[in-house]
């Protein structure tokens, strides 16, 4: 007898807990066998839903892509004017611990092409939505992108430093780095 509890994982179940591997251990974490130990099943079930490990580190990816790209855009997209859009984006994005986490994760590691094609993916996508938003706002389109850039550079920027010089932003520090952010993007509120 195996030991393992005898309950059915889903695949929306190894994909949150590859995607949570990823998070924790950078790409190295994401395999089968290590996960279905952490999940308490065996690693037949894993296998039923991923073929292999690039598999399930792709499904893992595409999590990431949607919970941290896709979804949050759409639920920004929702609000009527770029600048309130905007301002939503900085105020959360910062304040993403999944995002930063897994890019940190992924930024470090020598890129396999998936990898690669997954950052390549999201920002595209995440530049493409902050160039719609400073061009809706009267931004002409090399300015637009141009701005794009240095913001997606500042989020970036400030994902590294929390990772490689904590102490350089203490929580209260983003929050004013955030603002300020606003302001000089989207202009002061009031």
């Amino acid at each position: 007898m195996s030991g393992k509890r005898s309950r059915r994982l889903g695949v929306d179940d190894w994909r949150a807990a590859a995607l949570e591997a990823l998070a924790e251990g950078g790409v190295a974490a994401v395999a089968i066998e290590p996960l279905a130990r952490a999940l308490g099943v065996t690693k037949g079930s894993g296998y039923w839903h991923f073929q292999s490990r690039d598999e399930l580190l792709a499904a893992a990816l595409d999590e990431w892509e949607r919970k941290t790209t896709v979804e949050v855009i759409t639920r920004l997209e929702a609000l009527e004017q770029p600048r309130d859009r905007l301002i939503a984006l900085f105020r959360g994005a910062f304040g993403s611990t999944l995002d930063s986490r897994v890019y940190v994760a992924l930024a470090g590691v020598d890129q396999t092409p998936v990898v690669a094609a997954a950052l390549q993916r999201a920002a595209k996508r995440r530049l493409g939505f902050l160039r719609d938003c400073f061009e809706q706002m009267g931004n002409a389109p090399e300015r637009a992108q141009q701005r794009a850039v240095i913001a997606y550079a500042a989020y970036l920027g400030v994902v590294m430093l929390k990772r490689h010089a904590a102490g350089a932003l203490r929580a209260r520090d983003r929050q004013a780095l955030v603002e300020t952010l606003i302001e000089t993007f989207v202009g002061a509120e009031g």
